[in-house]
């Protein structure tokens, strides 16, 4: 059997044995961070902690999390009884390597494990986005799903994934010369505002 047929039975047989999520629960939820942890992670030049849910109208979830600035992911199914949810992970929750997390509805909101997350949108990432305070380094994202980049000696392109406020890119050009579509790929959290960072370059939408 191919792995992409294994891939989507097993999908298939994840959302056939979950029950739909009730409408006020579906959506896309972050961890709330406070100003005082934004400013600490700003001013030692860390990333900031980042945690996010997505859960669907089938009754499957997809959680995401950083850790030193790489994204981890699993996917799984929710079960609510009343307005108490218990999250199934197929593998296990990266940042809490566990199976089985639990939580509550709190207002539109989410506590789940002691942390409280927020319902987030999709971000527009199409347009111009700058490295802050220079100009020159930008990258610019477009409708079809392509990037461009371009600094001082450096050039390169690809296609860009986006889901919720996970943005993946995928390289297929660096320089000129072209690469294995897939070799080259990173996948970072955008910020509340749309901002996000690359290596230690925070850029913002110019």
């Amino acid at each position: 059997m191919r792995p992409l047929t294994a891939l989507a039975i097993l999908a298939l047989s994840v959302s056939a044995f979950s029950s739909p999520s009730p409408d006020w629960l579906v959506g896309s939820y972050r961890l709330e961070l406070s100003s005082e942890l934004k400013a600490t992670a700003q001013k030692l030049g860390m990333t900031e902690p980042y945690a996010r849910f997505l859960i669907r109208p089938d009754g499957t979830f997809t959680y995401a999390s950083n850790n030193n600035g790489a994204i981890s992911a699993t996917t799984g199914t929710v079960e609510v009884k009343d307005q108490q949810i218990h999250f199934i992970a197929n593998g296990q929750f990266p940042r809490q390597g566990v199976k089985d997390l639990y939580g509550r509805s709190d207002n539109g909101a989410l506590l789940v494990d002691g942390l409280r997350y927020v319902r987030s949108g999709s971000v527009d990432v199409v347009g111009t986005w700058n490295v802050r305070n220079d100009k020159s380094t930008r990258m610019v994202f477009k409708a079809n799903k392509t990037f461009e980049f371009a600094c001082v000696g450096a050039t390169s392109r690809g296609k860009y994934e986006l889901d919720g406020d996970k943005l993946t890119l995928i390289w297929t050009e660096v320089d000129g010369e072209a690469v294995e579509f897939g070799s080259m790929r990173k996948t970072i959290a955008l910020r509340e505002d749309g901002s996000f960072s690359i290596d230690t370059y925070r850029y913002v939408k110019g």
